[in-house]
């Protein structure tokens, strides 16, 4: 998470050989790993119409994502033991879910979300906008993949916003996060993948 440029890996680079970069047939399996700059280690896998990102930073250091299409957040928290601690989970609502855009589709889309915080059943409503934008790459290490930056804001109608910034790899139906910061004029947070596999690092 920390400030942004196309030298994030937003860019053209050489291919490397297919057979070393995880694609569709990976995400159908037991998932892909991702290595990032902060020395960060997170794996994605599906599961039917979920997308679960696992983000390691140590051994106690653990957070699981549910994302709907690889991209629309539904729930966080942090792992303990294995188990996701209810107590530190956000969970999302949205009242026009059908709605959501496909994330390999250039434009943007504007709703409605209900955010509800620390494991609680009370809700603060939210303005999401997202702007997915024309194809491109990324370069993960040797491997280069199709698909589009995403920009997200999350709003709270009498609050500040968060501004978030993904590609979403077309190939693995998921997206990495790049960026984010309550402006995207100077993200707070941003980091890069370094390399990917669909074997453990």
């Amino acid at each position: 998470m920390r400030g942004l440029t196309l030298s994030l890996g937003l860019c053209l680079a050489a291919t490397a050989g297919h057979a070393a970069c995880p694609g569709a047939e990976a995400m159908a399996g037991a998932g892909v790993w991702i290595e990032t700059d902060d020395g960060g280690v997170l794996h994605f896998e599906r599961r039917g119409d979920l997308v679960i990102e696992t983000s390691i930073y140590a051994p106690d250091d653990m957070i699981e994502t549910q994302t709907h299409k690889g991209l629309y957040f539904l729930q966080d928290g942090t792992l303990k033991d294995g188990n996701l601690d209810r107590s530190t989970m956000t969970r999302y609502e949205y009242p026009e879910f059908d709605s959501l855009p496909d994330p390999n589709a250039q434009g943007t889309w504007n709703g409605a979300v209900k955010v509800f915080s620390d494991g609680g059943d009370q809700s603060v409503q939210h303005q999401l906008t997202v702007s997915i934008g024309a194809e491109s790459e990324m370069a993960i290490g040797d491997c280069t993949y199709p698909g589009r930056i995403v920009a997200a804001n999350l709003r709270q109608a009498l609050g500040g916003g968060w501004a978030t910034q993904y590609f979403y790899l077309s190939d693995l139906g998921f997206a990495f996060f790049v960026a984010a910061g309550e402006t995207p004029l100077a993200y707070e947070y941003s980091y890069r993948a370094v390399s990917i596999s669909s074997d453990p690092p």
